[in-house]
């Protein structure tokens, strides 16, 4: 059974790490992604076209918080460090043995009685890293949601991304080996000062401006072969140079030659 979970895991990666549409994965109110599922779905796996949101009552992480815990504070040993740091009981102790009291007994009472309060706070130390604010700082999540409005912002998130999806692939067809990466870039620039309106302003100025888009997808693409060609043409001896452009020059004149001669 754990051999069939594995494979199908390992499909499920495959599929997403060569899928070239938007992907987006949504973790639900009192939803938790955890472990093998998290790294199925993490969307570091294909960057380009995955993201993930959470609802602000959801919880993600690969371990659970109690596995967590153990983790974090090994054994028994760090929480009793911090009872010390942290009771004042224990602290009054402590220094009634340091000055030679047989205190031994009442500090052993001390921590069992200790022991389950703090092991509990450092479970919710630990639950505290799964939440959506935390997972949205180290990057693991695109945003974190509320449920009352979760259906609009994705609806428009995924909207807009579709249509930036196929803009960028449109500037990858015109370039020809453009990474995806850096195609996405430039029409992310295009759009910057529509961008600052959020994602339903894009996505609807997108889609009411084809004809613009389309320009600027086709001036972007005459940039970036410029730039190959004058990396390339720079790349020659001075003699190929010349050959070049002679070269270039005659195939011109023939060209308007031709050109003219097809009017008359």
């Amino acid at each position: 059974m754990f051999a069939e979970v594995l494979k199908y895991g390992a499909m499920i990666v495959d599929a997403l790490v060569e899928y070239k549409h938007p992907i987006t994965i949504y973790i639900p109110p009192n939803g938790e992604l955890r472990g093998g599922a998290w790294v199925v779905l993490d969307p570091k796996i294909n960057p380009d076209q995955m993201e993930m949101f959470a609802d602000v009552h959801s919880r993600g992480g690969i371990l659970e918080p109690p596995a967590a815990s153990e983790i974090v504070f090994k054994q028994d040993k760090h929480v009793v460090d911090m009872m010390h740091r942290l009771d004042e009981k224990l602290k009054i102790l402590d220094a009634e043995k340091k000055a030679g009291k047989d205190v031994s007994k009442d500090i052993a009472a001390r921590e069992k009685l200790l022991l389950p309060m703090y092991k509990q706070v450092s479970i919710m130390y630990c639950d505290l890293h799964d939440r959506s604010g935390r997972m949205k700082s180290l990057g693991a999540i695109h945003e974190e949601l509320n449920w009352a409005g979760s259906r609009a912002y994705l609806h428009w998130r995924i909207r807009r991304r579709l249509q930036e999806n196929g803009a960028t692939k449109k500037l990858m067809v015109g370039v020809g080996d453009l990474p995806y990466s850096e195609a996405a870039l430039v029409i992310s620039k295009m759009l910057s000062e529509v961008g600052a309106g959020g994602d339903r302003v894009v996505a609807q100025w997108i889609e009411n401006n084809t004809a613009k888009i389309n320009g600027l997808v086709e001036s972007e693409r005459q940039r970036l072969t410029q730039d190959r060609i004058f990396k390339l043409f720079i790349s020659l001896p001075a003699a190929a140079r010349s050959d070049v452009v002679r070269d270039i020059v005659g195939f011109t004149k023939v060209t308007e030659a031709t050109t003219k001669a097809n009017q008359k």
